[in-house]
């Protein structure tokens, strides 16, 4: 996700409304980055227990400066689904 600017976020949260139990993600690791082209480990999200509708969410140590973020699901049923997603500043 390119936000196109520089924000300094505490996190990020990811929302999904299922159809199927298939589509519930598990495990998604995030990175970060201010250019592009170094990426930083920002840690995983993971669900304990899928719901049809449920939020994930990775709160950082404190504000990091980025641009990009990327979400890469790890464990997923089928295919993981995202509804939204949400910088926290």
């Amino acid at each position: 996700v390119d936000m196109k600017e520089i924000h300094e976020l505490k996190g990020i949260n990811i929302y999904y409304k299922a159809m199927h139990t298939n589509y519930f993600p598990k495990v998604f690791q995030i990175y970060a980055s201010e250019d592009g082209e170094k990426w930083i480990d920002m840690g995983k999200t993971e669900v304990y227990k899928a719901k049809m509708e449920t939020e994930l969410g990775v709160n950082f140590l404190g504000k990091v400066k980025m641009r990009y973020f990327k979400l890469f699901p790890k464990s997923f049923y089928v295919r993981p689904q995202i509804n939204e997603l949400e910088a926290i500043k």
